[in-house]
C-alpha cells in the first residue's frame, strides 16, 4: 500500500544545506505534488519556484493566497525598514 501522506517538506529540510536542498525543491515545484517547501537561495530561484508552484489548477488554488500574503507582508516590511523605493511590484 505504501506511504500515503508523506511530508516532503520535513524530509527535504532535514538536509540543512541549501545547495543540496533547493535543486530538490525546484524539481518538486514542477511536479503535481502540492506540499512543496518554499525555500530558495536567491530571489530569481524564489520567483522560479513560485511560478512552478502556481502552474496547475490545484496548485494555484492551494498556493495563490499564501504567496500573495507573503508578497504583501514582504512589501510592508520593506516599506517600514527601507522606504517606498524598495517596495516590490507585487511580484514574488
Amino acid at each position: 500500500m505504501g506511504v500515503r501522506n508523506l511530508n516532503i517538506a520535513s524530509l527535504v529540510q532535514h538536509y540543512n544545506y541549501p545547495d543540496y536542498m533547493v535543486p530538490i525543491i525546484k524539481e518538486l515545484s514542477k511536479s503535481n505534488y502540492i506540499y512543496i517547501p518554499l525555500r530558495a537561495r536567491t530571489d530569481s530561484e524564489f520567483v522560479e519556484i513560485c511560478r512552478n508552484v502556481l502552474n496547475g489548477k490545484k496548485k494555484e488554488e492551494f498556493y495563490s493566497e499564501i504567496i500573495q500574503q507573503f508578497i504583501e507582508i514582504r512589501d510592508r516590511v520593506h516599506r517600514e525598514y527601507l522606504g517606498d523605493e524598495f517596495v516590490g511590484t507585487g511580484q514574488p
